[in-house]
């Protein structure tokens, strides 16, 4: 199920965030790429799965993510690799890495505004109010 591993992954990024934030601590690799495995990917990935759930929740749709918002949420996962790994372990390609990411993010992000905008602009499928 999508958003149950979509919050595994956000999850994942938390203690190689922290890994890599020990790491470049000790003088091994970027304080900036640390920080944005904890960023783009425990925080950005967790967002954008729940913001999924609950906006299925709150219109009454069944908890079933569109195969868009399942590479909506890959995407935000390679986002997060670009901008975290790629500029920790091979620091000659950061300015790749840093446009890679930065295009992943807007591609998710507009993905996940192009199958929703409907879904939240819409009355509930139920009938309920809200």
């Amino acid at each position: 199920m999508p958003l149950l591993w979509v919050l595994y992954l956000a999850y994942a990024f938390l203690p190689a965030g922290l890994f890599l934030r020990g790491l470049a601590w000790m003088g091994w690799g970027s304080l900036s790429a640390a920080t944005h495995a904890l960023t783009s990917g425990c925080i950005e990935i967790m967002c954008l799965g729940m913001m999924t759930k609950v906006a299925f929740g709150h219109t009454g749709r069944e908890l079933k993510p569109a195969p868009v918002i399942v590479l909506a949420f890959g995407l935000m996962g390679a986002c997060a690799v670009c901008r975290s790994l790629v500029p920790f372990i091979w620091p000659a390609f950061y300015h790749h890495a840093l446009w890679c990411a930065g295009a992943l993010w807007c591609l998710a992000f507009s993905f996940y505004f192009l199958a929703y905008w409907p879904v939240l602009t819409r009355p509930r499928v139920d009938g309920k109010p809200g």
